[in-house]
């Protein structure tokens, strides 16, 4: 599932992605913004991440010189079964989506045609979108997987936004081999743009920040890259991910 991203919404266009991207509309709604100010070094790297669809979106401010710019996460758990939760919460210049759940079918110049009871379950998908008025300052990036995408912004101050969904931890060495293989590509990202470009990482990441989980051999994978990299927290240790079940949260 490897194709460029589009919407319908006339807010928003096309973004390099693994997939097609529903209709997002933005609402008047007040936002809760998590204000961070961008400081005078081009290498200092911003992370954030994405909450469930139980909660808000996370989102920064990054105050870029003579204006501003909001960037929103969110795991949507699929964007078309939960599109009023993006039109009830969602006005940002940026929105980085995870699990989208989309296929390449699904866009309208698709000759595919499947129906809704042979649809095979669709996991996974990231994709990063923006408005029109802003287009002239965005470059799709070919750095990247289906797990990763990237934009750069030619602002006054430039930005490097990635969006990511890392895969979730098994047993298996094939799931630390997939983890590090991620992870090496957000370096090279990060190494090719951070002495020029401020950058952004949103997603979800699948590990937790706090105490690691001893059978869990990605949150030591991430947390290495995390202080190796001397990464930035938008939200601390605040917990950025609350299970259903109201009892698991990292």
């Amino acid at each position: 599932m490897s194709t460029w991203i589009y919407t319908t919404a006339s807010e928003y266009i096309p973004c390099h992605d693994n997939t097609n991207l529903n209709s997002i509309q933005t609402t008047s709604q007040e936002q809760n913004v998590v204000p961070t100010q961008i400081g005078s070094k081009t290498q200092e790297l911003f992370l954030y991440h994405a909450e469930t669809h139980q909660y808000p979106p996370d989102r920064i401010l990054l105050n870029l010189e003579n204006h501003s710019l909001t960037i929103a996460t969110c795991t949507i758990e699929g964007v078309k079964s939960n599109s009023k939760y993006l039109n009830d919460h969602v006005k940002v210049n940026i929105i980085c989506l995870q699990e989208h759940w989309l296929y390449k079918f699904q866009q309208p110049d698709s000759v595919d045609d499947i129906s809704s009871i042979n649809l095979p379950i669709c996991k996974g998908g990231v994709s990063i979108s923006w408005p029109t008025n802003i287009s002239h300052l965005v470059e799709k990036l070919n750095d990247g997987n289906e797990r990763l995408v990237a934009i750069e912004m030619n602002t006054e101050t430039k930005l490097c936004i990635i969006c990511t969904y890392f895969s979730s931890h098994n047993p298996s060495v094939h799931s630390i081999d997939e983890y590090s293989n991620c992870l090496d590509i957000l370096f090279n990202i990060i190494f090719k743009f951070s002495d020029t470009h401020k950058i952004v990482i949103a997603g979800d990441f699948n590990v937790t920040l706090l105490a690691s989980r001893s059978y869990n051999k990605h949150d030591e994978q991430f947390k290495k890259f995390f202080l190796d990299l001397q990464l930035n927290s938008t939200t601390g240790k605040q917990c950025a991910l609350f299970h259903s079940n109201g009892y698991s949260q990292s």
